[in-house]
């Protein structure tokens, strides 16, 4: 693998497409990389939310955000074969998903909400590599590999 393809191939989702919930731009990128960018972009997506610089809550905590999200997650059960897993994405789709558990300053998931997520996103996964003929284990392994560094 050269330098160019460990690169992120970042996805910025506009306020308007936010306030809309219209994931139609998103899901049309990512099904733009099938069949000839399956390889080349598997776990390098990053997803860039635009227009909230000046709100001061988090966007896990912006209602629309949130549903903008769910909403792309549903539409796009194979977001764990593209989100890059190396970077934030992980936990951020997963507090997108999910209620924000918060303990000591520090944000995170519910065991249980964690363990939805997971297994929804494996799900996802394995259904979307099967259908496209391609191997889950390198992305199954590079999941289970940040799953395994924060529980330590």
């Amino acid at each position: 693998m050269n330098k160019s393809e460990k690169q992120p191939v970042i996805i910025q989702v506009s306020l308007t497409e936010v306030q809309a919930a219209d994931t139609s731009r998103a899901t049309s990128i990512l099904q733009s990389f099938v069949p000839v960018l399956l390889e080349r972009n598997r776990n390098r997506v990053r997803l860039e939310v635009l227009g909230y610089d000046n709100d001061p809550r988090e966007l896990f905590d912006i209602p629309e955000v949130r549903k903008y999200f769910q909403n792309l997650f549903v539409e796009n059960p194979s977001l764990f074969y593209w989100i890059d897993v190396d970077s934030y994405m992980l936990l951020f789709l997963g507090l997108m998903l999910f209620e924000p558990y918060r303990i000591e300053g520090q944000v995170g998931l519910r065991p249980e909400d964690m363990q939805s997520y997971v297994s929804g996103g494996f799900s996802g996964l394995n259904k979307f590599c099967e259908s496209m003929g391609v191997s889950a284990d390198a992305t199954n392994d590079a999941i289970l590999k940040v799953l395994k560094s924060w529980a330590a």
